[in-house]
């Protein structure tokens, strides 16, 4: 007992740790969670509160939804709040006209057809509507207010078939809806407000703050001489430099943050119609160069560092590159912060700029390069040119941030004086200034012309076109002889653009069709799981039963069934589970305040739903909560509220919280059923294929890389070279999956086995290899801007290196091919782990080829772009041999099948050893077993010992140049292994390219 005792303190303490923690990281949370509150207590007040009695008689059951809309309206920010509020009020007013116009229509076919009438009417309202919300557009502005309006009309059509005063019906539901939603908005507007616009542009103020920061101390990082005494020291500073890492991921809360800001008022300095989209114009470009930096700060501990006096020389521009480029960001963030124009950056850029150009006169004058080994020298020449790419996009971060400020209509720095009118003299004696006019026609500018002369002189300039003359009166005449006709054009235009809307509409449904063809079929079943719950109101042994507590059942329905089985499951036993807890708690809170009297009942119903409401809002904020229980903790808060606060008008409260949670399971159950047995879309198989699809996207980047950068382009051939460079850039779709990815693992957890997703399945593990996909991709965002760089070596000396280039690029995208292929068909391969041995040999060829002297006579610019190009390509490497160990990793822990063994016989042509082959299963899944080979036994045995089916040696194969193929399959049906090499008791591929290969080839 305890220990039980024990472990439950323990967690209460790591509860409050948690909310101390989250409460510390922004206070605003803890305000919101009372003005909930509060708002809460506002509307129930309705309920219990004697002076409002006759507002509760006249609304009777439907003062529920003013309590249901605080409770699912009520957001952080006043742009969310907003945004749901009046998405809620229109979307409830459209479909309760519609549903009235419904239940008219329905009624004309007699009391036998009417339900069937109204049934259809559900479905297809439900099913048109659900399509819709796949729209791009709708699904980021107008998601919520779909969804409020399948719920309204199908409770409106639904009821009217039970209720004879449906207009009172739908009169008091929108009335209680709005009295809800403007509690809402006034008490998030009125009580310390939280904009999100203002959120927003503090965001983009902290990553410009801390790319800023990373840039200021790079130099210091790079340069650092360090001593073991002060390693600690030296980790603490190079983890804060690692704080750029948020902005990469930052793109989702830039959008959601931008989209609600559109809808919410003039504040502060941020007016009607602010230019929000240029702030993730900013955003975007930021990320960019924290992608450079992701690149540039796994450059500062490299492994080829070049000597320390070489540094020193270099030290200068070096510094003023990096510390020049971070104080424009910060000149940009300052900016930003004040909200008034400024230069100041601009000085920093041209710096920057002065010091790029005298780091490459430098290298191209001094020889300081001559006594620098060929890998340190790509080391310290990709450092430049990553360095010179962030001083670009710094340029374009603050040519976009001055466009901004434009935009916004920023302060000038200087105290702005009265705006005067400057006329000037033109040669003829006339002088003039211009105004803007506007007209009907979309604001055109009419320039007056004034003369200090006479009339004359103006009349010469404007002939009988003019709209506007200036005669003796002084007073502005306009010619309204182009108007005739307006009338019949703008009645013209109206019907041209409704049909240009509805052709629109028409071709982007189709194109979301055809991009998940799932989405249409998933549509069918939301309305078929609508007509099969509205049974409870047409069939009257059922509705004798549930009564007016059959909406839970349709309204279940519409807020749990989800797109995939996932996210029905996760909230469907979200609803229940909170339903039946808050239910219990609710009725419990009732019989405690039922106690004290009728005059203290309802003021400690009040502390009770006051008190759950702020402590639940509070929790949400917790991310473990936030991201697998925020929809239960808001059903908790609803429910609670609704059973406690009825209790007090209702004497069955028993009986009212039963009927509720029956007729909720009940809903939950129909969308479970029909999601998983009627054509099920399963997360966790859209998260693997997601993965295979990402995998498949960077490799044919990797085996087409080769051709783009080594393409002599002619003219002829443009459009289909450009043709080929956009189909690369698809590479762009993985740099910013990671919120869909963990949207996807969080729905997975919640499916029951499937197929071959077993229970447990290690969707966390698809996350990692995910992360490693991502950093992949920033590095070829980077490689992707040398294929067409302005410093393109010589093609000589390109042929030169392009052999082990290509195969670096190409052998990398096959391993990344042979990952996909892997998962695809869940079975583990080692297939992926040869091509990645070659491309790490053929790094070795390159470094070889490097030494060489092969770069001699390149001029050093040009030098930069084939060096940077080259370290990429070497981050690309390891990164797939990092990619392929994590897909080993995961294929182990979701227990991927074998390949079916099988002997399998490799020949060597001319006259050369015959190798019998099979592969077998080993701790890392590295394969390759020798059965047999009569002229190499000897050599084996001597270097590994004795080959035997019971003692497995690994080996690697090297496949030779003619073959791109690890197997080829012959007439004969065996598998051929082309072998140049055969190399035992390796099972690292890193340790592979490190051993003899020189003695065995002299044995062979």
């Amino acid at each position: 007992m305890s220990v039980i005792t024990k472990g439950v303190m323990e967690k209460l303490r790591e509860i409050v740790r948690e909310g101390r923690r989250v409460g510390e990281e922004d206070p605003r949370r803890i305000v919101h969670s009372f003005k909930v509150g509060v708002a809460l207590v506002l509307v129930s007040s309705f309920y219990y509160y004697q002076p409002f009695g006759p507002f509760t008689d006249y609304f009777g059951i439907n003062a529920m939804w003013a309590v249901m809309t605080v409770v699912v309206v009520f957001e952080f920010s006043v742009g969310a709040t907003l945004s749901k509020g009046l998405n809620r009020g229109v979307a409830t007013f459209v479909a309760g006209g519609l549903a009235l116009g419904a239940h008219q229509l329905a009624s004309l076919s007699g009391r036998t057809i009417e339900p069937i009438l109204l049934a259809t009417f559900v479905f297809v309202t439900a099913v048109l509507a659900t399509f819709v919300r796949f729209f791009p557009r709708v699904k980021a502005t107008f998601d919520y207010g779909m969804l409020i309006f399948i719920l309204t009309f199908s409770l409106i059509s639904l009821s009217q078939f039970r209720d004879e005063e449906i207009l009172d019906l739908a009169e008091s539901r929108l009335s209680t809806v709005l009295v809800g939603g403007v509690s809402c908005i006034l008490i998030s507007i009125f009580v310390c407000p939280v904009w999100a616009g203002q959120d927003l542009h503090s965001l983009l103020i902290s990553n410009l703050d801390t790319l800023s920061h990373f840039l200021q101390e790079f130099g210091g990082e790079y340069f650092e001489a360090r001593e073991y005494g002060d390693i600690k020291v030296v980790e603490k500073r190079r983890r804060n430099l690692e704080r750029y890492k948020s902005v990469l991921n930052s793109k989702s809360d830039e959008d959601t943050l931008a989209n609600f800001a559109k809808w919410e008022p003039p504040h502060g300095k941020f007016g009607f119609r602010h230019p929000w989209k240029q702030y993730l114009v900013v955003a975007a470009l930021l990320r960019q160069c924290a992608h450079r930096i992701d690149a540039l700060n796994s450059y500062i501990n490299s492994d080829f560092q070049i000597p320390i006096d070489i540094k020193k020389k270099l030290e200068e521009p070096f510094r003023r590159m990096s510390l020049e480029s971070g104080k424009a960001l910060k000149e940009a963030s300052i900016s930003l912060k004040k909200m008034m124009k400024s230069s100041s950056y601009d000085i920093h850029i041209i710096n920057s700029q002065s010091a790029s150009k005298a780091l490459s006169t430098l290298l191209k004058s001094s020889g300081i390069l001559n006594d620098v080994e060929p890998l340190q020298m790509v080391s310290l020449l990709t450092t430049v040119s990553l360095l010179n790419d962030i001083v670009h996009i710094t340029e374009k971060i603050s040519e976009s941030v001055r466009e901004l400020a434009s935009a916004a209509s920023f302060k000038n720095k200087m105290k702005p004086t009265e705006p005067t009118v400057s006329l000037k003299k033109s040669d003829s004696g006339s002088i003039g200034c211009a105004m803007p006019i506007n007209s009907r026609d979309g604001d055109h500018v009419v320039t007056i012309l004034l003369s200090d002369d006479d009339d004359d002189t103006s009349n010469n300039v404007v002939d009988d076109d003019t709209i506007n003359e200036k005669p003796e009166d002084g007073e502005i005449h306009v010619d309204t002889s182009c108007v005739h006709g307006v009338g019949m054009m703008l009645e013209h235009s109206l019907g041209v653009r409704a049909m240009e809307k509805v052709r629109e509409i028409w071709k982007e449904g189709r194109r979301v069709g055809k991009e998940d063809p799932r989405r249409i079929v998933h549509s069918f079943k939301v309305g078929l799981a609508l007509a099969l719950v509205s049974s409870f109101y047409y069939y009257q042994p059922l509705y004798d039963n549930f009564g007016v507590n059959a909406m839970w059942a349709v309204m279940t329905v519409v807020v749990v069934f989800e797109f995939s089985v996932g996210a029905t499951l996760g909230k469907g036993i979200n609803r229940a589970v909170a339903t039946l807890v808050a239910g219990g708690l609710g009725v419990g809170a009732h019989h405690l305040a039922s106690l004290s009297g009728p005059t203290v009942e309802p003021i400690l119903l009040a502390i009770f739903v006051f008190a759950q409401a702020a402590l639940s809002t509070f929790v949400r904020f917790f991310p473990r909560v936030k991201a697998r229980y925020d929809y239960g903790i808001l059903i908790f808060i609803l429910t609670f509220s609704l059973i406690s606060v009825s209790g007090f008008r209702e004497d069955e409260i028993l009986d009212l919280a039963h009927k509720r949670l029956s007729t909720v399971i009940m809903g939950g159950v129909s969308c479970v059923l029909i999601s998983i047995f009627i054509c099920p879309v399963w997360a966790g198989q859209d998260l693997h294929s997601l993965l295979a699809s990402n995998f498949d996207t960077l490799s044919r980047f990797l085996q087409e890389f080769g051709d783009e950068y080594f393409e002599e382009t002619d003219d002829g051939d443009v459009k289909e070279v450009e043709k080929r460079r956009r189909n690369l850039e698809k590479y762009k779709c993985v740099l910013n999956s990671k919120s869909n990815e963990e949207a996807l693992a969080n729905f997975a957890k919640w499916e029951p086995r499937h197929g071959q997703f077993r229970f447990r399945h290690p969707w966390k593990q698809y996350l990692a290899v995910a992360a490693l996909l991502r950093q992949c991709a920033y590095r070829m965002d980077a490689l992707n801007s040398y294929i067409n760089s302005d410093f393109q070596i010589p093609m000589d000396i390109k042929k030169k290196l392009e052999e082990p280039l290509r195969k670096m690029s190409s052998e990398s995208g096959k391993s990344m091919k042979e990952a996909s292929i892997s998962l695809k068909k869940m079975r583990k391969s080692s297939s992926s782990d040869i091509h990645v041995l070659n491309s790490q040999s053929a790094c070795k060829d390159l470094s070889t080829l490097l030494k060489s002297g092969i770069l001699n006579d390149v001029e050093p610019l040009q030098m930069i772009a084939l060096t940077t190009t080259v370290s990429l390509l070497i981050d690309i490497v390891n990164l797939t041999e990092k990619v392929s160990q994590s897909v080993h990793e995961l294929a182990s822990a979701a227990r991927f099948k074998n390949k079916k063994k099988s002997t399998v016989s490799s020949k060597k042509s001319d006259s050369v050893s015959t190798v019998r082959a099979m592969p077998t299963k080993s701790q890392d899944d590295h394969v390759v077993t020798i059965l047999c080979d009569d002229d190499l036994s000897n050599t084996v045995d001597q270097s590994c010992g004795e080959s035997s089916v019971d003692s497995c040696h690994h080996v690697a194969i090297k496949i030779d140049d003619d073959d791109d193929s690890v197997h080829e399959k012959h007439e004969d049906g065996e598998i051929h292994v082309h072998t140049s090499c055969v190399l035992c008791g390796q099972t690292n591929a890193s340790d592979v390219l490190d051993c003899g290969n020189q003695k065995i080839i002299n044995n062979l």
